[in-house]
Parts: structure tokens; sequence; C-alpha cells
């Protein structure tokens, strides 16, 4: 079930982009170049506090690699400078975790404040733990660029935390040449290139290990902020509509609660709880939803209450009825016809 928006569709923080200026400027770009399009001068980089928008970074992207030709190990260059230190209180939170398990379990939950281009999932087999990225999502023109940064980054990260003499087991969906010099940005390493995923695998013992930078009362204050700046973020965005998003792109039956919370990496009551807050319930939000679906099923020339029903999921016309007629006031015979009463918006309105 997809939200409508892709993974990496979330403001960044400054750090990333003045590391691909940096880098852009050892290939002879200026920065001009870099930032063209994207409505940033060199002025905004040095604000504090400062964000940008995912889209400004993949275009900052798209100039550099135009201006170089996109060499093998350009993304790479740029993935094994950006450090956990450096990333701010998320960055924190990972280094001081007590074991790599813990790293696994809170990580997603924050991936808002995340670098990571690449969609994240954990694969847990007999002897081994295998951390997969996902690259569906990134545009193709790019997707070479983000793939070598993106691992270099995560790599360097797993190193940072574990030490270097770890065992890692490295594959990438990368053409030779660029498999080749993502191997080259990380000595000691081994990629398998030209592979149907990007995963990096640990072996299973490691999940327990005391993490070189453990610290637990330092990893408390970073959970407390990274909840707060998500909070912030979300408020930002507006639950509502993220929510709305996702169930206008799924198919019927809708999602449950659920597994639209899981999407968002928070539990039910998480979701249920930020909605109220916004003077709504997934209810409404689903009605609404389900309400448009069949307003534009039965507008269709053809279409029979009873197909209307089963398209969208009902087990028979008569469950369907009665749903249509709480959303609008009209049964789906009387809407067809042109004799409907409220609007569904109106109705929504006084439901809540």
């Amino acid at each position: 079930m997809g939200s409508g928006r892709a993974y990496w569709d979330f403001p960044r923080r400054l750090s990333a982009v003045r590391l691909l200026l940096e880098v852009g400027g050892e290939w002879g770009i200026p920065a001009s170049v870099s930032l063209a399009g994207t409505g940033l001068s060199l002025s905004d980089l040095d604000l504090v506090g400062q964000t940008v928008e995912a889209e400004q970074e993949l275009r900052i992207i798209r100039n550099i690699a135009s201006a170089t030709g996109d060499p093998p190990g350009l993304g790479a260059a740029v993935g094994v400078r950006l450090k956990l230190s450096s990333l701010g209180v998320w960055g924190l939170l990972l280094l001081s975790s007590r074991a790599i398990e813990d790293v696994i379990r809170v990580g997603p939950r924050y991936y808002q404040l995340s670098e990571n281009f690449l969609r994240p999932s954990i694969e847990r087999r007999a002897t081994s733990v295998c951390l997969v990225y996902s690259d569906d999502e990134i545009p193709s023109d790019i997707r070479g660029f983000i793939v070598e940064r993106d691992l270099a980054y995560n790599v360097t990260s797993v190193r940072s935390m574990v030490g270097s003499s770890t065992p890692l087991h490295l594959t990438a969906r990368l053409p030779a040449a660029r498999g080749a010099a993502l191997e080259r940005s990380l000595p000691g390493f081994v990629v398998d290139s030209e592979s149907p995923r990007n995963t990096i695998e640990l072996p299973y013992w490691m999940l327990r290990r005391q993490l070189i930078y453990a610290d637990d009362e330092t990893h408390r204050r970073c959970l407390a902020r990274c909840d707060e700046l998500v909070e912030t973020l979300r408020r930002r965005e507006g639950v509502a509509n993220q929510v709305r998003t996702a169930l206008h792109n799924s198919r019927c039956p809708l999602p449950t609660l659920d597994e639209v919370a899981e999407q968002f990496h928070v539990d039910a009551r998480t979701v249920r709880r930020w909605l109220a807050e916004e003077a709504t319930s997934y209810r409404a939000l689903s009605d609404e939803v389900c309400a448009h679906r069949a307003i534009e099923l039965l507008d269709t020339p053809g279409i029979t209450v009873q197909q209307a029903a089963r398209r969208l999921g009902y087990a028979g016309a008569a469950s369907f009825t009665r749903a249509f007629r709480r959303w609008t006031g009209a049964t789906p015979t009387a809407w067809s016809r042109g004799q409907a009463g409220p609007t569904a918006g109106a109705e929504h309105i006084d439901e809540r």
C-alpha cells in the first residue's frame, strides 16, 4: 500500500547538499551551476536549521551529474563523506544505540530525519541479517548516482558503529563499472555488482554486540528529540492529507487503519490521535474516499449499482446502498437519477 508519495519525499538537512557542492567543486563545477533551478543560493546553505526539499537535492544531483557526465564513483564520493556524526540528532541516536538490533528497531521510525533516498527494509536469515535498499522509487536518470551514494553512506555508517574489521557482504544493482568504482571507495569490501538487489549482509551474531559509542542517556535524549522533530514535520504536512492520499492511491477494499499506520512507521493509536488533533478520523477519511469513488462509478455510463458495489469491495448491493446513504444522504439509484440529497462533503462535516 502506497501513500502516493515517494519514500524519499521529505525535507532534508543541508549537510548532504554542502557535500554535493564540495564534490562538484572538486570536479570544477561552480556552485551556481550546481544550484541552478533549485531556488537556493550559497547564503541559504549557511542558515542554521534550514532544510531543503528532496526535489531540490535531486535537482542538484542532476546538475552535477550532467556537468560531469556522471562518471562511475561520483555518487560514492559523496556517500563516503556523509557521517552519522554530522547528521544531527538522528545520526547521534543511531550512534548511541546499544546494539545493531536497536538501530534496526528505531531507525525506520524516524526515516524522515535520515539522508536515505533508497527505501530500507530488513530480512532475517538463519545466520545473518540482510539490510535491503530498494531503488524502485528513484528517478531512472540519476539512479546509479543515488545507489552509489546511499550504499557508500550506509556501509560507512555501519562500519562507524561496529568497527572496520566486521565482515559485511555487499551487493549492488549497478553496472560493473559503477560497482567497481563503489568497491574502490570502500577499502576492504568486495561489491557484487549487477545484482538484482542492493544489500548489506551482516552476521547474525552482530545484532547484540555492543556498539562503540553506546550511551543510554544520550540515546534517551535523542529519542525524545527525534519524536519532537517528527511531530513538527507531521504538523507541517498534515496527517489527514497524507492519510487521504494513501487511501486515494490504494485499491479496493481500502486498507485498514493498522495498514496505513504501518506505512507511516507508527502504530494505529498514534495515527488515530494525530487525526483527532486535526478534527477528523480514519472512518471519516475512508468514507470520503469511498464516497468519491462510488460517485465516480455511478456517474460512469453503463455501470449498475451491483457493478459499483462489486468494484468497491462490497458483498452485495444492499450493503453498498446502506453505506452510500450514510455517505451522501441518498441511495445509489437516486443519485444516478439526479435526485441526490446532501453532498458527500457536507455529510462528513455533519458526522464529525
